[in-house]
């Protein structure tokens, strides 16, 4: 296996004036579901701090999941369905009311004319027509570049970004051929970069019997086996059996560099992902101005007009939603239906077809979650964290359907320790709870049971529970 070398190239921004052109509005979206919307202050890999307005708001990056341009993708594509594809979402609608709901007027009426701003600024926004073809470059630290040109020569890949290549700035850097995995020639449109063939994703994983070269259409591909060579615009040169082959570009598909799969490393700070589908896997992001700044794990690094910028992806780093690991026991005891009373005794039918589902809606003071899971009777539910997490965060309650004839007592439980006791009752509200994990905390259990009251049923729901990092 090749060492894998570390590298710095730093594509150097000339000094511009961002101050005439239209402003970049992004949405910051926390842990807990609340977005801010305004412009970019400062952001680097410890907080953001966004102008909402006139005022500035920080948020330490810990607590953020996305960073999203609500300004739509300057690149036209030819075909409008993959336009359509990749155009951004407009913001949160229910988040918006939200907002507006918990502030004083106002604020409401500061939100209101940040949209219309917003707005504003979208209409403004400069087009771009996204070539016809472009190259993408697989980096071994899960990196993607979208290139207008690329070549090789003396062990070095030199590349242009298609970012920057109307912008009048600089954009060749070169990287050593070890932080490359693979390279796509001739790709057809925004949706293509993003979106390989499946035939592709099958051939492009490195191999430690050499290079591969790729010849052909999805399908029909034809691959072989040797060294790579210098690359220009017009000619491949391929090194098959001692034999160095010269072969037309027009005519790859695409290039494989011989290795191993590189080894698991520690997950990037975040994923950022340009307009054109660049995507780098980052360690360190930094604002300076209108210039964002990303560096890989790896060592690349890439500056960029804020406005190149489509979304910065911090969800996978530090929350999960308890229902997405595997649940290692459950054990159920439903009550007879004289439990409930005679005039309720419909809510034992109406309860059985949701005891364990965890994908259905449920309603809550009203409040809408998209995962829960209600509970009736004595019921225990344990799941496996594959990691440590340092808290565990959820809503409970009985939901709205059932009430006010029920009631409960949960238990929560970290491998055998009990973290807390909660006695609910249907005539109450629901409440959310945040309870620390010991050290190494392995498994989470619900235990719920009845509440003794006579001629009240046992119904607890759970609803959007989340462990934290």
């Amino acid at each position: 296996m090749p060492v894998r070398l570390f590298f710095s190239c730093t594509v150097l921004l000339l000094a511009c004036s961002f101050a005439e052109s239209a402003e970049t509005y992004f949405e910051v979206l926390d842990l807990e579901g609340q977005a801010v919307l305004g412009t970019l202050v400062q952001l680097d890999s410890g907080q953001i701090t966004v102008n909402v307005q006139g005022e500035l708001q920080t948020l330490p990056i810990a607590s953020v999941v996305k960073i999203r341009n609500l300004i739509p993708n300057p690149y036209r594509e030819t075909s409008s369905a993959a336009a359509q594809q990749h155009r951004q979402p407009p913001p949160s609608r229910s988040r918006l009311t939200n907002a507006a709901n918990a502030q004083q007027q106002t604020n409401a009426q500061r939100l209101i004319n940040q949209l219309a701003k917003i707005q504003q600024a979208s209409e403004q926004a400069v087009q771009k027509s996204f070539p016809d073809t472009v190259i993408t470059l697989e980096l071994t630290d899960g990196s993607r570049l979208t290139a207008a040109d690329f070549s090789i020569a003396d062990g070095q890949a030199d590349v242009r970004l298609l970012e920057l290549q109307n912008s009048g700035l600089p954009n060749a850097f070169s990287l050593p051929l070890e932080a490359l995995s693979a390279v796509r020639f001739s790709v057809r449109g925004l949706s293509d970069v993003v979106n390989p063939s499946a035939d592709w994703l099958r051939l492009a994983v490195p191999s430690a019997e050499g290079d591969k070269l790729i010849v052909g259409n999805p399908g029909t591909f034809d691959v072989y086996t040797g060294i790579l060579g210098d690359v220009n615009a017009e000619t491949v040169f391929f090194n098959v059996d001692g034999t160095v082959l010269p072969i037309p570009r027009h005519r790859i598909y695409g290039l494989v560099l011989h290795g191993e799969v590189p080894p698991t490393t520690s997950p990037p700070l975040a994923t950022l992902t340009h307009w054109s589908g660049t995507q780098g896997m980052v360690s360190d992001i930094r604002l300076d101005g209108e210039e964002l700044t990303w560096r890989t794990a790896s060592g690349l690094t890439v500056s960029i007009p804020l406005d190149e910028v489509s979304e910065i992806d911090f969800g996978e780093k530090g929350i999960a939603s308890l229902f997405d690991f595997e649940r290692v026991h459950s054990e159920f005891a439903l009550p007879f239906a004289s439990e409930l009373g005679q005039e309720h005794g419909g809510l034992l039918r109406t309860f059985v077809e949701s005891r364990t589902r965890v994908s259905r809606e449920i309603v809550l003071d009203g409040n809408v979650y998209e995962r829960g899971v209600t509970l009736q009777g004595s019921a225990t539910l344990e799941y496996h964290l594959p990691r440590p997490f340092v808290s565990l965060r959820a809503v409970i309650g009985i939901e709205d359907q059932f009430r006010p004839w029920s009631s409960s007592v949960l238990k929560i439980l970290a491998d055998s320790q009990v973290l807390g006791t909660w006695k609910l009752r249907g005539d109450a509200a629901s409440q959310r709870i945040e309870v620390h994990l010991p050290q190494n905390c392995r498994t989470i259990t619900f235990v719920v049971e009845p509440l003794l009251r006579p001629g009240t049923s046992t119904i607890l729901t759970i609803a959007d529970p989340k462990v934290v990092e």
